[in-house]
């Protein structure tokens, strides 16, 4: 029985949990865990980030704000819950539930805190435009300016903006990530050594962190004629605000088939499916530059987050792994040549082993190189041309994505008549790159002697058929970026051509 007495001595990473033996047939599991997640603070205050919704740096413990800044979550309570089933003496049902925590982004709670100004020194450059700056606005003799040192940025203006990338966190929403998982498996016993297994698992990925750039300015905002560094939100800023915040979500389902043959008359086996599909949402995977998002941690619109749900960078929707043992049934102890022979010293003691691997590509980003720079957006992904597949007939190292399937997004004018490139409707990570085909093999050769005592030979081949797995390059290469005349090609390996090793093993 549950002791609730014991819940009083709960502590910072305290788990408690009991089984109870229902019935013959019935476990239940249950376990409360408690986490706590503290925001980093600095002994001396020497710290700050920025608040955007004054536009200004606060310091810890100052004008209302706390040693750590951002607000805490302390209500991190994790139940767990699971059960085994045996209806029948060949059938068996398991399943569990329960809720998990993790930190949030450090590089937001520890590396971007203790870095930013005023109590940090930063090196003050003008901003720099390809479009219209003509005079280099400093030389080898222009001093070097140090700040800001106020931290209300009062010093700066959108004609002399701060050239500072800023990275802050929503003050009121930086709580740690939480996830809900559960499954349901199914087991039953064809045979004394033979089992199938039916397995679902889900989760659901809830205040993920979700980044967003605060000073690209809104869509809306550009073709009412707000195209200048006057129109951004923080205009006294001339680069990138981006502001994490506990906003987004994930979606993981996977059903897993399994059979397992045990070893017996020298033969077993193992074969395992899965498929799965992890979905996020609100640019949830934002806080890590996965290079097939373009090495960014930027979404696309950060003023329209519709356009981040699709798939996860780590998105595998099939693999297929199976493995097999074989021993040749001659020689002592086997089926045949079991009396000492000539024939059964040479064909007794193999053993033949193999794995194979079928495993489908990783998602990608398809770019572009017309980016509405006007409204100060970082990148651009193209157009889907409909009814067109977005790869070749035959795809290859020379030639994957078909550039046919993509254009480039066209410009419309705003009420100024400056011309505004569109956001491509393409959706993220919506291409996939090649799979993996993949078939290991071993012959084991068996020596006893002097009764326990027994050598084995290994001759091991990995990667036996040589196929080779090609990945994809960045997304924000030329390779990727449609208008190339090197795109849609595979020029990187991701698997080593066939490796032959020998060996020998003394089992004593």
């Amino acid at each position: 029985m549950l002791d609730w007495a014991r819940m009083r001595d709960l502590y910072v990473g305290t788990y408690f949990q009991d089984d109870w033996k229902v019935s013959s047939k019935l476990t239940v599991n249950m376990g409360l865990r408690y986490e706590l997640y503290t925001q980093p603070v600095d002994a001396r205050d020497r710290g700050a980030l920025f608040d955007a919704a004054t536009g200004q740096f606060v310091v810890p413990g100052q004008n209302g704000f706390s040693k750590a800044i951002v607000a805490g979550h302390d209500l991190n309570f994790a139940p767990r819950l699971g059960f085994a089933y045996s209806p029948s003496t060949k059938w068996t049902i398991r399943g569990g539930s329960g809720i998990f925590y993790g930190p949030r982004e450090m590089n937001q709670s520890a590396t971007v805190y203790g870095a930013n100004p005023p109590n940090a020194p930063t090196v003050i450059s003008p901003a720099v435009s390809a479009a219209t700056t003509v005079t280099p606005p400093f030389t080898t003799s222009t001093p070097i300016q140090v700040g800001p040192m106020s931290p209300n940025l009062s010093t700066f203006t959108a004609k002399n903006p701060l050239g500072l990338l800023i990275r802050t966190a929503d003050f009121a929403n930086s709580r740690p990530a939480q996830v809900y998982e559960w499954n349901l498996g199914l087991q039953y016993q064809l045979l004394k050594d033979l089992v199938v297994e039916a397995a679902y698992s889900g989760m659901r990925g809830t205040h993920l962190t979700s980044r967003v750039n605060l000073n690209q300015i809104p869509w809306a905002v550009g073709l009412a004629g707000g195209t200048t560094q006057a129109s951004r939100l923080f205009p006294n800023v001339g680069n990138q605000v981006v502001m994490d915040s506990s906003t987004g979500n994930n979606f993981y389902n996977a059903l897993n088939l399994r059979v397992e043959k045990r070893l017996s008359r020298g033969f077993n086996f193992l074969a395992n499916y899965t498929w799965s599909k992890n979905l996020e949402e609100n640019g949830s995977g934002g806080n890590t530059s996965f290079t097939q998002s373009g090495g960014t941690t930027n979404p696309l619109d950060s003023w329209n987050l519709t356009k981040e749900k699709s798939y996860a960078p780590l998105d595998v929707p099939s693999v297929f792994v199976a493995s097999a043992g074989y021993e040749l049934p001659f020689g002592r102890g086997k089926q045949f040549l079991s009396q000492k022979s000539f024939a059964g010293a040479i064909l007794g003691g193999w053993q033949l082993n193999g794995i194979l691997t079928l495993e489908k590509g990783f998602p990608t980003d398809i770019r572009t190189s017309l980016i509405p720079s006007q409204i100060f957006a970082t990148f651009n992904v193209p157009n889907a041309v409909t009814g067109v597949s977005m790869y070749l007939p035959n795809p290859g190292p020379n030639g994957y994505f078909n550039p046919a399937a993509f254009t480039v997004p066209t410009q419309v004018l705003n009420v100024n008549g400056t011309p505004i490139t569109e956001f491509g409707n393409l959706a993220r990570r919506a291409a996939r790159g090649p799979g993996t085909e993949n078939v290991d093999f071993s012959i084991f050769r068996n020596f006893a002697f002097a009764e326990r005592f027994n050598l084995q030979f290994r001759a091991e081949a990995f990667n036996l058929s040589n196929t080779p797995a090609f990945f994809l390059p960045s997304a924000n290469s030329p390779s990727l970026t449609i208008g190339n005349s090197a795109f849609g090609k595979l020029s990187s390996s991701a698997a080593t051509g066939r490796q032959l090793q020998f060996g020998l093993k003394l089992y004593f």
